[in-house]
């Protein structure tokens, strides 16, 4: 493996400056190692004044070379920083953009199709959505429009509506109520600004909606139960508007699952988001973490040739490598258990289908990332790791049954009266717990890791049994002692009796 390059993005934008660091192993789309944040609002000054006053200008140098010194201690060897709506609209840009350059920093101002775009990348991926889908972004200054389908980008646009820019750039103080009369001019103004844009999103149609952004998030967060974030819907939305608008800032402090730091523009920018949602007919909105800085990091591998890599196996890989796993003893089960469930189905010992055994190997990758908290319940951690993980590419029943399969390949094996079988049937139990046997049998092979066996051969005897014969120019003793602990579970299991050699 090549050493992987670790490359830092910056995302200055009107409310927040966010930082990511991304390391580039090889075959997979970036693993992320640091994350860090700051809210600053530069905007709040421009909407309010006119132009980014000198004490945002400095604050913001300062996080922006704090971030860049940051990334390079992880070992980053490039840093890019994209700035965006309030820094391109600032009449005092250049003053701006000098107080954070800093070397081996490259700053980019870019304009809102561009950020538009980026969004879209970090949202979406390269390759984009199977179905036409319309990604909404609601920033401090800007909102960003984007329709796309495949990798195929049907429509762009980026418009002045902002929760920081709403908040702070109308006549009227956003820290107290606003009444219907404030949150109307609201309203109003995502009505004017947005009709062509929301026209045109009708014309050319769309099957699903993403919202992204801190606004929406937040507002998922407030009005799911629980403090859920996957998705926002107009009916919940709109009633918890018409009670915050009529909240001093005091008042909206106390309200549960909203943060302290949006309490003063989360009324505007709940007033473009419900605006744009009936403006376009959306009940329910998804809602999505990633945007303009997974842009960034997108942007970057696409042009420096890191494509056409497997979105599964980059997830799997990442998560092994960000939990320091053994990998060549990883990639030594995941070989072994495909080559056994492979062969026990050639010889209709089983019938595993493709997508099980797919599942099985991206187990047996995983099986031991548990170990990063220590051994003795390293098949528990393991389990909770990739219940927890943000693994793409999988949908929750694949993460499930990956997590069950780790949870099971150490210490005691599981029955079909274990939690995770008894809904089953009776067939779908039997599989399942075959393929954790699997994986036991795998890692047996490799019992002290050091890879002895240079192969084994799994076939059919007389006597109904099934011979696995481990083939190495060293003493292979304790192995084939670890993979006999599994003969019964294999008769009970398989039917069959098990020898090895």
């Amino acid at each position: 493996m090549t050493e992987p390059k670790v490359v830092g993005f910056i995302d200055i934008g009107t409310n927040s400056i966010h930082l990511l660091v991304i390391k580039f192993y090889d075959g997979t789309l970036g693993t992320e190692i640091a994350r860090d944040r700051e809210v600053l609002r530069v905007g709040r000054s421009l909407y309010s004044k006119g132009m980014i006053d000198k004490d945002a200008i400095a604050k913001c140098g300062i996080i922006v070379k704090k971030f860049t010194a940051y990334a390079k201690k992880h070992g980053a060897e490039e840093v890019f920083a994209y700035a965006t709506c309030a820094t391109r609209e600032a009449e005092n840009r250049e003053e701006l953009l000098a107080a954070i350059q800093t070397d081996g920093l490259e700053v980019r101002v870019i304009p809102g199709d561009e950020e538009a775009r980026l969004i879209r990348l970090g949202v979406l991926g390269e390759n984009g959505p199977r179905e036409k889908t319309l990604l909404i972004d609601i920033g401090g200054g800007s909102t960003e429009f984007s329709i796309s389908i495949g990798n195929e980008v049907l429509f762009l646009d980026s418009l002045p509506l902002g929760a920081v820019r709403f908040a702070y750039g109308f006549p009227f103080d956003c820290k107290g109520p606003l009444g219907q009369e404030g949150y109307s001019s609201y309203q109003r103004e995502v009505e004017l600004c947005a009709y062509r844009t929301m026209r045109r999103i009708k014309e050319i149609g769309f099957d699903r909606v993403i919202g992204s952004s801190g606004t929406f998030v937040t507002l998922s967060e407030m009005c799911s139960p629980r403090g859920k974030k996957d998705t926002l819907s107009l009916g919940c939305l709109t009633p918890m508007m018409e009670s915050l608008k009529n909240m001093s800032i005091d008042e909206r402090s106390s309200v549960p699952r909203l943060s302290e730091n949006r309490t003063d523009i989360i009324v505007a920018g709940g007033a473009i988001a419900e605006e744009l949602m009936k403006g376009l007919g959306i009940d329910t909105i998804e809602i999505s973490h990633f945007g303009l800085k997974e842009g960034m990091m997108v942007d970057y591998r696409v042009n420096h040739g890191l494509r056409d890599i497997d979105v599964r196996e980059s997830a799997i890989a990442e998560l092994g490598y960000k939990c320091r796993y053994d990998l060549e003893h990883a990639m030594t089960v995941r070989k072994g258990a495909r080559k056994i469930a492979d062969r026990l189905n050639d010889m209709f010992v089983t019938d595993l289908n493709e997508h099980m055994i797919q599942m099985l190997e991206y187990a047996s990758q995983l099986h031991d990332i548990g170990e990063v908290f220590g051994y003795e319940k390293h098949h528990v951690m393991s389990y909770d790791i990739i219940m927890n993980s943000n693994l793409i590419g999988f949908d929750m029943g694949e993460i499930q049954m990956m997590a069950t399969f780790v949870r099971y390949h150490h210490k005691k094996m599981p029955s079909s009266d274990d939690s995770p079988f008894r809904k089953l049937d009776d067939k779908t139990s039997l599989k399942l717990r075959q393929c954790i046997l699997i994986l036991r049998m795998a890692d047996a092979m490799d019992r002290h890791r050091m890879q002895l066996e240079t192969d084994f051969t799994v076939e059919a005897v007389k006597g109904n049994t099934i011979l696995f014969t481990l083939i190495s120019d060293q003493d292979v003793s304790m192995e084939r002692w670890k993979l006999e602990e599994s003969a019964a579970d294999f008769k009970r299991l398989f039917g069959r009796e098990m020898k090895v050699l």
